[in-house]
């Protein structure tokens, strides 16, 4: 295993948001770039330390879900921590729409 190093911009944003009325963060970048490793260090942090009583969270990721299995677009209110691998986080969403495919290049219209 390698140690999870965490950028100090990480900890800015944590920051922003805990001080900022924010309403919403899209989180979006390249495939390996830490795109589930950054939300899950800003979920954990707002939750763990109760910055916030709960958190909704929209998993866009059909492919490589992290709470809900592939092919589903889920909502989840989230008012814990998640420290486990993605398939140990298997929870039941908020609301879920089925899009039937781990890709959105098969149907980009429809996942839009």
């Amino acid at each position: 295993f390698s140690h999870l190093v965490i950028d100090r911009h990480w900890n800015c944003l944590v920051s922003r948001i805990s001080n900022e009325s924010f309403s919403s963060l899209i989180v979006c970048g390249t495939q390996g770039s830490g795109k589930s490793t950054l939300l899950s260090y800003i979920l954990n942090t707002l939750l763990g330390n109760k910055i916030f009583p709960a958190v909704m969270y929209l998993e866009c990721d059909i492919g490589q879900s992290q709470m809900n299995p592939p092919g589903l677009l889920c909502l989840h209110l989230l008012d814990e921590p998640i420290f486990n691998p993605a398939f140990a986080n298997l929870k039941k969403p908020f609301s879920a729409f089925f899009f039937g495919d781990t890709s959105p290049l098969s149907r980009p219209t429809y996942y839009v």
